[in-house]
C-alpha cells in the first residue's frame, strides 16, 4: 500500500490516515484537509461559492473496499406480460418506498402512480394518469419522496404532491431560477427544500466545442430560488451542417445524489465526486485513482446511431452525420443516495434504445458504496438488465427488463 496525494494544485496536504478493513486487505485512503475559497475549482470549471474546509479522501491504486456485500433472495417481483393490468409497466421513471409497507411505482407510459403492498405485491390503488385536470399528470417524468408526500414531476417540470393515501395536496408550476432558466429537480433534503439544476445549450459556431455549466439552485418551501454554485454539466460540439450544438455521445454528464443533510455531484472526466451541505458549502471530495478507462468502440457508435435513427425520425440523418463521440467511457455513470446515508456509485451504461427513459445495463454492473466521510465501504455486483432505482439499509429496488424489454419491478435483499 502507498500513500498518495491529490495532484490538484489547490489541495494542501495536512495529514494522512490509514485504515485496515475487516477483510484483511488493509484499506488505504489519504484524507487531506484543504481550504477552498471563492472561485476555487472543485473540478475543472466548477465554482465553490464560499470558503470552507473540505476533506479529500483519495483511494489509491492499491485501495480496496472494506467489505464485499452480496445480494440475497428476491423478495418481490411485479410485472410481466401475463401480470394483472396494474402490474404491467412501461417506461418506469421512478419508485418510492413508504416505510416498510408500501411500494409506489411511477409508470411513464400512463403517467400513473401505482401503490402496492411491499410484502405481498398486492395492488392497493392508483393515482395520477395522463391529463391536465386536478390530480392528473401531463407526461410523468420523475418521482420523489419528500417528508410525508410523494412528488410527481411532469415533462414540463410541474409538480403534483400526493399524500401517502393518494390524495392530491398541491400542484406547482415549473420552477425557474432568478435568471429565468427552467429548473430540473434532483431530490429533496430532509427539511423539505429541494435541489434543482439548470443546464443551458450554448451558442457555438461550426467547429466549436465547450463544456456547459449547470447552475445548482435550492428551492425553499415557497419556491424561492437560492443559487448555490456552478458545476460542469456536459460537453457540446457543433460540426458540419448541424443546426445546433449536440451533446458529445458517450461523454461525461453531471449526476447528482441528494440526501437529508447533503448532496453529492460528479462530472466523470475522472473519478472525482464532490459533496456539499444543502447550502452549497464543500464537505468531502472522493477520488479514486484505480478506475480503468474503456474505449468507445465502433460497435458502440453504430448502436448509438441505430438508436437515433429509430427514435429521432426525419431529423435523424442530420444528427448522425454531425454527431461527435467521446474517445472513452466516463469514469462512472450514476450516483444514488441510499436511505441510510451511503453514496452508491455505478458505472456508465451506454444508451441503446432512446425510447426508454433510462438505459438498460446488458451485463452485470459493479457498484461502489461510500460512507458520508468518503470511506470506500463495499462493492456490490448487480445482475444484468437490472436498473437500480432505490437503496434501503438492506433492500434494493430496481427495474429488470427481459429480452423483449418487458419491465418488472424487483425488490432484492442486500446482505451487508
Amino acid at each position: 500500500m502507498r500513500l498518495t496525494k491529490s495532484r490538484s494544485p489547490s489541495l494542501q496536504p495536512n495529514r494522512t490516515r490509514e485504515e485496515s478493513g475487516p477483510n484483511g486487505w488493509g484499506v488505504l485512503a489519504v484524507v487531506v484537509s484543504v481550504v477552498l475559497g471563492v472561485g476555487t475549482p472543485a473540478v475543472a470549471g466548477a465554482q465553490v461559492p464560499a470558503a470552507a474546509e473540505t476533506q479529500v479522501v483519495v483511494h489509491g491504486q492499491d485501495s480496496r473496499p472494506s467489505y464485499d456485500w452480496e445480494l440475497g433472495e428476491a423478495l418481490l417481483e411485479l410485472g410481466g406480460l401475463d401480470a394483472p393490468v396494474p402490474s404491467r409497466f412501461s417506461n418506469i421513471v421512478g419508485v418510492a418506498v413508504i416505510g416498510d409497507s408500501m411500494l409506489v411505482v411511477g409508470d411513464g407510459a400512463t403517467s400513473e402512480l401505482r401503490f402496492f403492498a411491499m410484502d405481498s405485491g398486492d395492488h392497493r390503488f392508483t393515482v395520477g394518469g395522463e391529463g391536465q385536470g386536478p390530480g392528473e399528470i401531463e407526461g410523468l417524468w420523475d418521482l420523489f419522496l419528500s417528508e410525508k408526500t410523494l412528488v410527481a414531476i411532469d415533462a414540463a417540470s410541474r409538480t403534483s404532491r400526493f399524500g401517502f393515501d393518494g390524495e392530491l395536496e398541491s400542484t406547482m408550476p415549473p420552477p425557474v431560477s432568478a435568471t429565468g432558466m427552467r429548473l430540473q429537480y434532483s431530490g429533496f433534503f430532509g427539511d423539505g427544500t429541494v435541489l434543482t439544476y439548470a443546464g443551458e445549450i450554448p451558442s457555438l459556431e461550426s467547429g466549436g466545442s465547450t463544456v456547459s455549466m449547470a447552475r445548482l439552485v435550492r428551492l425553499g418551501p415557497d419556491g424561492e430560488p437560492e443559487f448555490l454554485l456552478e458545476y460542469p454539466w456536459t460537453e457540446f460540439t457543433r460540426s458540419g451542417s448541424a443546426p445546433r450544438p449536440l451533446h458529445v455521445a458517450f461523454g461525461p454528464v453531471l449526476d447528482l445524489a441528494v440526501f437529508d443533510d447533503r448532496f453529492c455531484a460528479g462530472y466523470p472526466t475522472s473519478y472525482t465526486i464532490d459533496c456539499f451541505t444543502p447550502s452549497g458549502q464543500p464537505l468531502t471530495r472522493i477520488v479514486r485513482e484505480d478506475w480503468a478507462s474503456r474505449e468507445v468502440t465502433q460497435d458502440d457508435r453504430e448502436l448509438f446511431r441505430d438508436g437515433v435513427e429509430a427514435f429521432a425520425g426525419p431529423g435523424a440523418s442530420t444528427i448522425i452525420e454531425n454527431q461527435e463521440f467521446a474517445g472513452e467511457y466516463p469514469a462512472f455513470g450514476r450516483l444514488v443516495a441510499a436511505q441510510s446515508g451511503e453514496l452508491w456509485v455505478g458505472p456508465f451504461v451506454p444508451e441503446r434504445d432512446r425510447s426508454q427513459m433510462r438505459p438498460t445495463p446488458h451485463e452485470p454492473t459493479t457498484w461502489s458504496v461510500y460512507s458520508p466521510a468518503g470511506d470506500w465501504l463495499a462493492e456490490v455486483v448487480l445482475p444484468e438488465r437490472f436498473d437500480l432505482m432505490w437503496v434501503g439499509a438492506d433492500v434494493l429496488v430496481g427495474v429488470i427488463r427481459d429480452e423483449l424489454d418487458v419491465e418488472r419491478v424487483a425488490v432484492l435483499s442486500l446482505i451487508p
